[in-house]
């Protein structure tokens, strides 16, 4: 899926920006982040605001507040309503929280895995696809 343009895309940005950070971190500090951000984000976006703006709002908000390209404010808009859903569905904000930090935490391993694999970032990478 890497080699479809808004994926690649995606991929170059977070290699060019974050691309040293991400390559370097060890498991237990990709374990920190990913827990970090799920309780904070869920707290804030499933916690706070979907009661009172709704999940479509919210979800809305969340794939903004995530805006990488467009493609990933899709994703992350998508993400949004599934948490969203989680949240509604079991009542419990834990639900949510454990979702996004799970998803977080794998989808950081992989992406330091494949930053790891190709090398570290060059200024030019992002060129190609711009």
């Amino acid at each position: 899926l890497r080699r479809l343009g808004p994926l690649r895309r995606i991929f170059l940005i977070f290699r060019r920006h974050f691309g040293r950070t991400f390559a370097g971190l060890r498991l237990w500090q990709i374990i920190a982040v990913s827990a970090a951000a799920g309780v904070g984000e869920e707290f804030l976006f499933r916690g706070a605001l979907q009661s009172r703006i709704g999940i479509a709002a919210t979800s809305i908000l969340f794939g903004a507040l995530h805006w990488i390209t467009p493609t990933y404010f899709v994703f992350a808009t998508a993400m949004g309503v599934y948490l969203g859903w989680a949240f509604e569905w079991s009542g419990n904000l834990l639900v949510a929280i454990v979702v996004h930090a799970v998803y977080d935490a794998v989808a950081l391993t992989v992406l330091r895995a494949e930053l790891r694999r190709r090398g570290l970032p060059r200024e030019r990478a992002l060129d190609a696809v711009d």
